[in-house]
């Protein structure tokens, strides 16, 4: 499996797809249509989960979905709700999420 970002007009990172390199199907994971944030992606350091972070100067949302099992029905459940004023980044430790937030 490869998740990539799609960028809107403005160049705005704003949606993650996920593409089965056997298949070569496509499955949208996530959007967000607040033109104030961006979409970024990342894996965890012991790679069990990809994070996508909706983020802002000011806010940050995350979400997390598996990397492991049937990974077609995987969807992303929110993780951290957007709080203005607060960033968070996070990272997966021995069964446990960690979050870095101001």
């Amino acid at each position: 499996m490869v998740y990539y970002t799609e960028c809107d007009s403005s160049n705005r990172p704003y949606n993650v797809k996920r593409m089965d390199l056997k298949t070569g199907e496509v499955t949208c994971l996530f959007v967000d249509d607040d033109p104030t944030h961006y979409i970024d992606i990342g894996v965890t350091k012991d790679k069990k989960f990809i994070i996508i972070n909706s983020n802002t100067k000011e806010d940050t949302e995350v979400w997390v979905t598996e990397r492991t099992g049937n990974q077609k029905d995987v969807v992303p459940r929110k993780l951290i709700n957007r709080v203005a004023g607060v960033t968070n980044h996070i990272d997966h430790l021995r069964d446990f999420f960690v979050t870095i937030t101001t």
